[in-house]
């Protein structure tokens, strides 16, 4: 063999080996780069443990007294109908009238009328003057007192009677609702804030508030009965 033939298969072989690392480099290379890209400094190719955090959650703050809600079966009704009454008679005073009296053989009778008809109202879940066709009228007629509670008006142009629900207040709050008064959230939890907000209603109805602030009556009767889903009824007789 001559020497350029000795010479060009040397030649060829060097290359060729050059050839051969370069690629083997590149490989190399790209192997370090995946394996750096996906497993950190692992020089195999087992998939990295997974690192775990502990997380600790934050104190969940306590509900403040009035979020916590009240169950049906803790409403005190004798507690409901005292703040009522008290608030209805602050009312009546601050418009330079009388108190009424929940006391004596009369509101006694005004009292078993309206709680009669509250737990009426909380059998069909409403509040109405008139249910199965019985109205405020019947009521008074029914247990003796449409003579008793019959009444000249202030003026004296006309008589006051149960006629045409004029001696009868009625209404019905959600136990644990949430309203709005001069930009405040207040929350019915209690028998306080139940009565206030059945007298803040009342107070702002033409008819329930002409009732309460009417000259001439000076005797009630309240009703009061809850349902097991937290609606608390009310009913107020009034008589002269």
């Amino acid at each position: 063999m001559g020497n350029k033939t000795i010479l060009v298969v040397g030649l060829a072989v060097f290359f060729a080996a050059v050839g051969i690392g370069f690629v083997i480099g590149l490989q190399l290379d790209d192997s370090t780069t995946i394996l750096d890209r996906d497993a950190g400094t692992s020089e195999s190719n087992e998939q990295a443990p997974v690192q775990t955090h502990t997380v600790t959650k934050p104190n969940t703050p306590k509900p403040s007294v009035d979020q916590v809600e009240t169950s049906s079966t803790d409403i005190n009704k004798t507690a409901v109908k005292n703040n009522i009454s008290i608030l209805i008679n602050t009312k009546r005073r601050e418009a330079g009238l009388n108190g009424l009296s929940t006391s004596g053989r009369t509101s006694e009778k005004l009292d078993e009328v309206a709680k009669k008809h509250s737990s009426r109202m909380a059998e069909v879940n409403r509040s109405a003057h008139s249910i199965d066709g019985i109205s405020s009228t019947d009521r008074y007629r029914n247990s003796g007192l449409s003579d008793i509670c019959r009444f000249r008006s202030a003026s004296g142009t006309h008589a006051i009677s149960s006629e045409g629900n004029q001696l009868e207040v009625i209404g019905n709050i959600k136990l644990n609702s949430i309203y709005y008064k001069d930009g405040t959230v207040r929350h019915v939890a209690d028998e306080n804030a139940i009565a206030q907000a059945l007298v803040m209603e009342w107070m702002e109805q033409g008819a329930h508030k002409n009732r309460i602030l009417r000259k001439g009556i000076g005797r009630m009767g309240i009703g009061i009965d809850v349902t097991d889903n937290g609606f608390v009824y009310v009913t107020i007789d009034l008589c002269d």
